[in-house]
């Protein structure tokens, strides 16, 4: 994963010069049709554009997805940085307000996806050097979602607000500490976090695991370290998370403010 941060960041400072040195290519009427054009003539893929609101979607299916093979596994990673860097040409080389980028690539039988969803704000921000490479790290955002609710990830299409997008960014965040921490990443695993939405300024987050009470005061101490640090990065405030179960039972609710 932080092997694809950093190519990541690689490639926007040569998308940002493209932006930086053209006009308006890729006009607001043909956007997603020359965006699907792109990555068929990059990937050598079929894939489905589509802009809902100031969010701009991109799917693509990839057979190597879930294949042990490291050569295959080796060329679906240079695949997936080849859409997340063209949807970024295309998006800042643009007349079309986009807010948010979402790529998704996802098995033939949709029972996993890996989705890569970007602040074009933040895009700009590290461009102009508002921000630092290792602040603009920290708000990348990546989702791997697993068979239960994939295909429903994938149909679902809908304009992200600037709360579901730092929802969805504490929780990535949350997750990506199992690669640093092994005590971390065991209890994380447990957990299996995923966003389940926002409403008011309560974030509700759904677990698939039973929990003891030990678990459970170990993540509120990192829920609301982390829920803290990106609400003052992005001043969004939530007053409360709220932990549930997939019935809707409340596991846990801890107040932020």
């Amino acid at each position: 994963m932080s092997f694809l941060k950093s190519t990541v960041t690689i490639c926007l400072l040569v998308v940002a010069l493209i932006f930086n040195s053209c006009g308006v290519t890729y006009k607001k009427e043909a956007l997603t049709y020359d965006l699907e054009k792109l990555i068929s003539k990059e990937c050598n893929q079929d894939s489905k554009a589509c802009i809902v609101g100031r969010t701009l979607y991109l799917d693509m299916e990839l057979e190597g997805l879930t294949s042990r093979d490291s050569k295959i596994a080796s060329d679906t990673l240079r695949k997936i940085q080849l859409v997340t860097n063209a949807l970024l040409r295309v998006v800042l080389s643009s007349n079309t307000v986009i807010k948010y980028m979402v790529a998704t690539v996802y098995s033939h039988d949709k029972s996993l996806v890996f989705r890569v969803l970007q602040n074009i704000d933040d895009v700009k921000k590290y461009f102009y050097t508002r921000i630092s490479r290792s602040d603009y790290e920290s708000r990348n955002l990546f989702e791997i979602i697993g068979p239960k609710v994939a295909a429903e990830v994938i149909s679902d299409k809908h304009d992200i607000s600037d709360k579901e997008f730092v929802g969805r960014l504490i929780i990535a965040q949350i997750n990506m500490l199992s690669n640093v921490n092994p005590f971390l990443g065991a209890l994380i695993s447990m957990l299996q976090l995923r966003y389940a939405g926002v409403e008011n300024d309560t974030l509700f987050l759904v677990i698939l695991n039973e929990i003891d009470q030990k678990t459970i005061n170990v993540f509120e101490k990192i829920l609301k370290k982390k829920v803290k640090h990106y609400s003052k990065k992005y001043n969004i405030l939530f007053n409360k998370v709220e932990i549930i179960k997939d019935s809707g039972d409340v596991v846990l609710c801890v107040r932020i403010v």
